[in-house]
């Protein structure tokens, strides 16, 4: 059900952060949620962008004595000032506008999800500070104050405390949203989790596009593991999605249907220039010019490509001999062939 620009959502399908407890930080931020549960107090829930920290405020809610009651959200970064105020406090009837119930109207006695509020004006901040203080607000066009019962939630991928020092946010504000602060780690150190993760959104891309349940390859979570993603659980359900497409309905999601960006080496910095040669002058011409030299790292890589590639033709096409041959994992090779683009 819509509620203005804010939603008063279902539960997750599938908790996509807290779900497993495997890991120490998954654990970690278990024990968080469940004593924030046990409080009313404001909670600020810091973390990258992409870790899912809406999830992590609708577990918040679920978890709490009104999980009955409506959760509605209100996005910070998307509208503008007037309409952020009238959205969150609602708005009198008018001459000119009708009566609007806004989300604190809306959410009763449940949860109001302030996403990314690291972008309120600082006029708002200082309304909503009010509010916290007193447990009232009060309508646009309108004298008389309600009661607040909805418990308020917020969520930032900024460093508020660094941005209230820096006077970029009000530090007032910060103290009254982050009476209870969590923080949502990255994906980068929820490694142990990875495999269920990958396991579970393979499962729900592939039932969105129609396709047959049929999972993802373990070699391809192997290789999962291995990337950056700085994008966080986002990137990852976005890759699997786009490799869950390029998959045959009805086989698993394998190496050769993820994009091969992802496991691309990280870029390093290219010398300003090659070296004016060696000492002895072996590598000048006739005329004294040093000779132009490709950078030391992109000749490696071109070795290493045409390498493994000559030990792939050796062992027609066989991973796992070729590994063997090698001395190197097969996932590590799998991801040497992705990222030279060999298959």
């Amino acid at each position: 059900m819509t509620i203005g620009t804010g939603i008063r959502s279902r539960p997750a399908k599938g908790d996509r952060t807290v779900e497993g407890h495997r890991s120490l930080a998954e654990r970690r931020l278990a024990t968080q949620l469940q004593a924030a549960a046990r409080t009313d107090l404001p909670v600020l829930i810091e973390g990258e962008t992409g870790t899912g920290k809406g999830a992590v405020a609708r577990r918040l809610h679920d978890l709490g004595p009104n999980a009955g009651e409506p959760f509605v959200v209100l996005r910070c970064a998307s509208l503008p000032e007037e309409m952020i105020e009238s959205e969150l406090f609602g708005r009198a009837r008018s001459a000119s506008q009708p009566e609007h119930a806004g989300l604190l109207d809306s959410a009763g006695r449940g949860t109001v999800f302030l996403d990314e509020v690291g972008d309120l004006p600082a006029s708002l901040q200082t309304r909503i500070v009010g509010m916290l203080e007193c447990s009232e607000y009060v309508r646009i066009g309108e004298s008389t104050p309600r009661r607040l019962e909805a418990r308020v939630v917020a969520s930032t991928h900024r460093d508020l405390q660094a941005e209230a020092r820096a006077g970029r946010f009000r530090s007032d504000f910060y103290f009254r949203i982050a009476a209870f602060p969590i923080r949502v780690p990255p994906l980068r150190e929820r490694v142990e989790d990875l495999p269920a993760i990958a396991a579970r959104l393979a499962a729900e891309a592939q039932e969105r596009l129609g396709h047959r349940s049929a999972g993802i390859a373990p070699e391809a979570v192997e290789l999962l593991a291995t990337g950056r993603w700085p994008g966080n659980l986002r990137q990852l359900e976005h890759a699997l999605v786009r490799a869950a497409a390029l998959a045959p309905d009805g086989d698993p999601i394998g190496i050769e249907h993820l994009d091969p960006e992802l496991f691309a080496p990280e870029p390093e910095a290219e010398p300003a220039a090659i070296a004016a040669g060696s000492s002895n002058g072996a590598d000048r011409g006739r005329s004294g010019a040093t000779a132009p030299r490709k950078p030391l790292r992109s000749a490696r890589a071109e070795f290493e490509a045409a390498y493994i590639a000559e030990s792939l033709a050796e062992q027609r096409g066989n991973v796992s001999r070729t590994a063997r041959l090698l001395g190197v994992s097969r996932v590590a090779l799998h991801k040497k062939i992705v990222a030279y683009g060999l298959r």
